[in-house]
């Protein structure tokens, strides 16, 4: 009978077994914070006024910069935002040691704006014929 005894009572608290390795760093059940794979975001900047942004967070952040939550892409499977917002979004996210992985499809050409001043300096030739 004593044996039986032994066997229905718990061994310990794991739970306090497993806490007090893990300040310890010995244990493995939970990786340390030197293992763990930083946080990773994609940026994908379509158009002046298209920009995609996912990883995890990225919602948080986004409506912390905006004050409203993002519009979600299915397609792509992201948060839709501006060309300025995502910009300012990664200097955020580089800053709080977010790595961003940032694809770019719009060419320096195209995101200058011709105005009325710009138009009127060229010379227009009109054949006269």
């Amino acid at each position: 009978m004593a044996q039986r005894e032994q066997r229905s009572r718990p061994a310990g608290n794991r739970a306090a077994d497993v806490s007090a390795a893990n300040r310890d760093g010995s244990s493995l059940a939970r990786p340390s914070d030197t293992t763990r794979q930083p946080r990773r975001w994609t940026v994908v900047i379509e158009s002046r006024h298209c920009a995609h942004v996912s990883g995890y967070g990225a919602r948080e952040m986004l409506t912390e910069m905006r004050g409203r939550p993002p519009l979600w892409s299915s397609v792509s499977r992201a948060w839709v935002t501006t060309e300025d917002t995502a910009r300012d979004l990664i200097a955020r996210a580089e800053r709080r040691g977010i790595q961003v992985d940032v694809e770019s499809y719009v060419s320096m050409s195209t995101t200058r704006t011709s105005t009325t001043a710009d138009v009127a300096d060229v010379p227009v030739e009109v054949p006269l014929w």
